[in-house]
């Protein structure tokens, strides 16, 4: 009857006329004065409808007040400016947001609780959750109320002040962001896509593991979620776990058949990210599961190269008793051996050169791990090089041999090092000079009569 009544005072043409005024002038008060029941009809007809509907069909009601003037009725009477509905707010999200559940329940059988532009809350189910509308929030996850299995699944949920960081995200991404298990598993249970994607492009599962939501994620899985789903960067749910150096969620993921061998757009796998962060039972856990070891980059750099290059010497002798081709180079034509000098890393130098590694190979500039061992002024990787056979006239590009890096960079004792191992003093660089010319110019003077003695006893 109420509802009756409200609906007939909202037909009468003098107030429909007011609603559709294109100049807008007539204020509030005015308005209010000469229709003195309007506003009350206005803000009420649907919560009368709402409790009218346990008894009474209200499906005609809504399409007739939803299709007319009815939203725009609602804002004439709104003070606040955010309050008021946007031309894109559809039937489903005003209930939602007045809290009108029995209402909702008709509305649903011919529209679905998607987003809505340029709306506060976006979505109807925000739009009833930061209005305390529990009925509302049943109503729209299809429950009788939000108690399920014995457990108010909004229990301690302080509305507003708790729905925190949802733009962009859809009902279930931010339950996954936020780690909203009972929400989340009545979600899925209500046919939300597990692998959906939000206008921010976050996804359910990707979501749950960033923030740490274990259990959220569990469920997701459970309920078909793609475990080896990827972010806009390649990053996979076990990718993204190494980098930010969560191994428990990392062995979670690798229990639950994540894809060990995936690459993100890098061509970096979970290998690799374990090689440069340098956790060895992360490394061990990869490679009991098959993680390939030789698998390249974008850029042709294996784990091995990368443990190289940010020196762990548990990972890379890892990886080599797991088979890793300590020779394999990269498309600058480096090798692990040579990162590990470039990056003075001298302990993974000596693990490379002891483990088989070529200790000759030059690259792009000629330079072989000996010229770079003196070049950085590693005696003690020198020496090793040389006792295992490194050989010590090699020239690079410019023609300089390890002799004369030795003396460009001031390393006399390495120099006499390798004079003592008989490197050639007679050979000459790309511009005539030979190690004497170097040891004169410099000033070495204990190495130039070295040298001197040398080309003496060779004569």
């Amino acid at each position: 009857m109420l509802r009756h009544c409200c609906t007939t005072y909202l037909d009468l043409p003098g107030v429909q006329a007011i609603v559709y005024a294109a100049d807008g002038r007539d204020e509030q008060g005015v308005v209010a004065e000469k229709y003195p029941f309007l506003k009350y009809a206005s803000q009420q007809v649907l919560h009368h409808a709402d409790a009218a509907a346990l008894a009474v069909p209200q499906d005609d009601f809504l399409s007739q007040f939803f299709a007319s003037a009815g939203i725009s009725m609602i804002n004439f009477f709104e003070r606040h400016k955010t309050r008021r509905y946007g031309v894109h707010a559809t039937p489903l999200y005003v209930l939602a947001d007045k809290g009108l559940g029995n209402l909702i329940r008709t509305q649903l059988k011919k529209e679905s609780a998607a987003y809505v532009p340029q709306q506060r809350y976006e979505y109807p189910f925000f739009a009833a959750l930061a209005n305390g509308h529990k009925s509302a929030v049943a109503a729209l996850l299809g429950l009788s109320s939000t108690t399920c299995d014995g457990v108010d699944i909004i229990d301690g949920f302080k509305y507003k002040q708790d729905l925190t960081n949802y733009k962009g995200r859809t009902p279930l991404s931010w339950a996954a962001q936020e780690g909203r298990l009972s929400i989340a598993k009545v979600l899925v249970e209500a046919g939300a896509d597990v692998n959906e994607i939000d206008r921010y492009g976050g996804k359910p599962l990707l979501l749950a593991l960033e923030y740490d939501h274990t259990a959220v994620a569990r469920l997701l899985i459970e309920n078909g979620a793609n475990i080896n789903i990827q972010d806009d960067n390649g990053c996979t749910a076990l990718l993204r776990a190494i980098r930010d150096g969560r191994e428990i969620i990392a062995r979670f993921l690798i229990e639950n058949g994540a894809n060990i061998n995936v690459q993100d757009d890098n061509g970096w796998t979970a290998l690799m990210w374990t090689s440069q962060k340098g956790d060895g039972a992360v490394a061990e856990l990869l490679i009991e599961n098959e993680a390939d070891v030789d698998v390249v980059d974008n850029n042709r750099r294996t784990a091995l190269l990368w443990a190289s290059q940010y020196g762990h010497k548990t990972v890379a002798r890892l990886l080599i008793k797991n088979g890793a081709d300590v020779n394999a180079q990269d498309d600058n034509g480096w090798t692990a051996l040579l990162r590990a000098l470039q990056y003075e890393h001298k302990a993974m130098a000596r693990l490379l050169i002891e483990n088989g590694v070529d200790i000759n190979f030059r690259d792009s500039d000629g330079w072989t791990a000996l010229i770079w061992a003196l070049e950085r002024g590693y005696k003690a990787v020198a020496r090793l090089l040389i006792e295992k056979g490194a050989d010590i006239n090699v020239q690079d590009d410019n023609g300089w041999t390890a002799l004369m890096w030795a003396l460009e960079e001031g390393h006399e004792l390495e120099a006499q090092l390798l004079i003592e191992n008989g490197a050639d003093v007679h050979v000459r660089d790309n511009n005539g000079r030979t190690a004497l010319t170097w040891a004169s110019q410099k000033g070495y003077e204990a190495v130039a009569q070295l040298l001197r003695h040398s080309i003496g006893k060779a004569a």
